[in-house]
């Protein structure tokens, strides 16, 4: 083994001498060693802590994302020790990852580093003490995007339907990303709900609410709500005081007693039928199907209007009723 000491060298200088040791020969073999001496220069030792920084190469396959935004990385810095005058060179650690034809995330993996100058240009780095880490451990989102249409069934009601009715929705579709099996799941159509015509009395907006599964990100909008507008083109909404109310389907051995003995409903349809109409064209008809005996209690009615088939009821109606038994007529024993 062949020693050359430097612990005597104690201050900066070029081609410092320093002389070599010899250990390990028998002493029944003779030797000798050229050089007897070597020269080495001394300079200043510095340690500093670089930033990684990721760059990439190639494209993910078209319909994919990656969400650089949130790359994970187990270390931010790495560091570093060494002839100043390297140090005083090295600017980041870059690691290159490839996303050529990426379809799935990257999670944990290892990546080795690039130490760079300024304009990433790599740094002889032979000089440098042995790394303290020598890779970076990497996790970067890679998803599908697909686009999901936003449906909306539109029941016609209270006169209007598609024909006379603009509605329209702030979104009708919405870009979304996460894994192909998730998307695949998911479908191509989320269902809003029904907009009941019948039910809106004049023209407005209504939200909806729809929900996404957890690992599917909503890429079109910060909250899931459609906002869906109405407009009623050309029709007309009339107040009429109804009086012609008939129960209907009363179980046998039953009586129904309407208390009230009129409804005001609101009848939409075209403006030229509806100045037509009168409290003479609406029926109020009270369904008793399910009524029990002896209870007084909330009953839906149907608003039927006679000789007007382009208009309907606005809104829901009801009126309270008791039920009893009917009272068989007995016979007076005098005969009176």
């Amino acid at each position: 083994t062949v020693t050359a000491d430097v612990s005597k060298l104690t201050a900066e200088g070029e081609d410092q001498t320093v002389y070599c040791r010899v250990s390990g020969i028998p002493d029944n073999v003779s030797w000798s060693v050229e050089p007897s001496s070597i020269k080495v220069d001394v300079v200043e030792r510095a340690e500093s802590e670089i930033p990684v920084e990721v760059e990439y190469a190639g494209k993910v396959p078209e319909g994919f994302l990656t969400d650089k935004e949130n790359l994970e990385l187990d270390v931010d810095m790495i560091p570093i020790a060494g002839p100043a005058s390297v140090v005083e060179k090295i600017a980041k650690a870059v690691v290159t990852v490839d996303l050529e034809g990426m379809r799935e995330s990257i999670v944990g993996q290892n990546y080795l580093y690039t130490l760079c100058d300024e304009e990433g240009k790599p740094v002889d780095v032979s000089y440098l003490d042995p790394p303290e880490i020598e890779s970076v451990s990497l996790s970067l989102t890679i998803q599908r995007v697909k686009e999901i249409l936003l449906q909306l069934t539109v029941i016609p009601g209270g006169g209007a339907t598609m024909e006379n009715t603009i509605v329209t929705q702030s979104h009708t579709s919405i870009q979304v990303s996460g894994s192909e099996q998730m998307l695949e799941e998911l479908g191509d159509t989320i269902h809003l709900g029904e907009l009941r015509l019948g039910e809106i009395t004049k023209d407005g907006q209504k939200e909806f609410f729809f929900n996404l599964p957890k690992g599917i990100t909503n890429l079109s909008m910060s909250n899931n709500q459609v906002t869906v507008s109405v407009k009623f083109d050309g029709l007309k909404t009339k107040t009429l005081r109804a009086t012609n109310i008939q129960p209907r389907n009363v179980p046998t051995g039953l009586v129904a007693e309407i208390m009230a003995k009129e409804l005001i409903v609101n009848i939409r349809g075209p403006e030229v039928l509806i100045s037509a109409l009168t409290e003479e064209n609406v029926i109020i008809a009270v369904d008793f199907t399910n009524a029990e005996v002896g209870t007084t209690a909330s009953y839906p009615v149907l608003v039927y209007i006679v000789d007007a088939d382009d208009c309907g009821v606005v809104g829901n109606y009801s009126v309270y009723a008791k039920v009893t038994e009917e009272q068989a007529n007995q016979q007076d024993p005098a005969g009176t």
